[in-house]
């Protein structure tokens, strides 16, 4: 486990976020690719019960291959679900799409900015 003086909790779940939000971006292009495929059936996750489990701890996603690595993705894999109908909607798509965008970029700016205290606490530090 990695000194929690450096890299809290807080890096280690917008971490988390952002695995989430890039497998869930996965899952909306594949549909949007299959729009036109006969009895495809559409698949999504939802990014707020996978981030909740994957806080809770659980089974690791990557393994290590040192003891000195940063263990940084532990949790469990986000649940797929499969829509009951066939076939693709795509302005549920289209909206899916914004809203992860938005949760990646929000993790993405958070995380920027817990780095930015972390340098700037390096920084002046030692005035």
């Amino acid at each position: 486990m990695p000194d929690a003086r450096i890299i809290g909790k807080t890096i280690q779940d917008l971490v988390r976020s952002l695995d989430i939000s890039r497998k869930r971006q996965g899952l909306i292009s594949g549909n949007l690719a299959n729009i036109e495929t006969p009895d495809y059936h559409a698949k999504d996750l939802d990014f707020r019960e996978s981030l909740q489990k994957a806080m809770q701890g659980g089974s690791k996603d990557l393994s290590r291959t040192h003891s000195k690595h940063y263990n940084v993705m532990e949790g469990s894999s986000p649940e797929i679900t499969t829509a009951a109908n066939a076939g693709v909607d795509i302005d549920q798509e289209m909206a899916n799409l914004a809203e992860n965008n938005l949760m990646y970029r929000s993790s993405v700016e958070s995380l920027l900015r817990k780095f930015a205290l972390i340098k700037y606490a390096i920084n002046e530090g030692g005035k």
